[in-house]
């Protein structure tokens, strides 16, 4: 399944029954962000569906609105950067994690992404959307969306999962 448009952002993801063990409680499958068509990750990985569609589920359409930052974008994405992958300069991660907290900059990545040394952040306020991204090799890279993309893509997401129940159910 695919949400949202790979030539701008989309998330791709479907379980792949072969790498499932019938009685097992994991759903293992793949799971792709498109981000104006680059695929992140680049190679193709097993995922534990249930854990990193988890942050999906905790995004309300509307949340981010009315956040209200004061610094700029670079400064975040640098704040991003020591967070995630560390760098030379210090920056206060108390108000990084606040932030955080206030969901003015939401992590997408999830473990098994990062782990992979992929990350991937939305940066919003009330007037602005951006995806900022790392990758092992070329660094990060940041995209400004239309306001309420991520969050549309987000409410389908959670809709679809609620609806078709298969990464709750088990085969019998």
């Amino acid at each position: 399944m695919i949400f949202g448009d790979p030539d701008k952002f989309a998330i791709l993801f479907d379980i792949v029954e072969e790498w499932n063990d019938d009685l097992s409680l994991w759903k293992n499958g793949v799971f792709f962000i498109y981000v104006d068509g680059i695929i992140i990750p680049s190679t193709l990985n097993t995922f534990e569906l249930r854990t990193t569609l988890a942050v999906f589920n905790t995004l309300e359409a509307d949340m981010f609105y009315g956040n209200k930052i004061y610094l700029p974008k670079n400064d975040l994405i640098e704040m991003i950067r020591g967070y995630s992958v560390g760098c030379d300069e210090p920056f206060d991660k108390n108000y990084f994690i606040e932030l955080l907290n206030k969901r003015v900059i939401w992590e997408i990545s999830g473990c098994e992404l990062e782990d992979q040394k992929y990350f991937v952040f939305v940066i919003k306020d009330s007037i602005s959307e951006s995806i900022v991204w790392s990758d092992p090799q070329a660094g990060f890279h940041e995209k400004t969306l239309p306001i309420g993309t991520v969050g549309y893509i987000a409410k389908n997401i959670q809709d679809f999962l609620a609806a078709n129940e298969f990464l709750t159910t088990r085969k019998k």
